[in-house]
């Protein structure tokens, strides 16, 4: 049998708090342009956490939050 799932999308709020764990950022320069595409597109949480998640130990905020 198929079920629909209905799974919510990453909003500002979600991001910040991913931002937080991920990369111990309260807030960045880059958040604006963060929040307005968050609001163009939908994403879901497990997505943003991924791209935002440093891949090595080379990468830091900046380097993350353009992904």
């Amino acid at each position: 049998m198929d079920k629909h799932i209905e799974l919510s999308y990453c909003c500002f709020e979600t991001f910040k708090a991913l931002a937080r764990n991920y990369l111990d950022v309260e807030s960045h320069h880059l958040f604006p342009e963060i929040e307005r595409l968050l609001g163009e597109t939908n994403i879901s949480p497990a997505d943003v956490a991924e791209s935002i998640m440093p891949k090595s130990d080379e990468e830091d905020a900046d380097i993350c939050l353009k992904n």
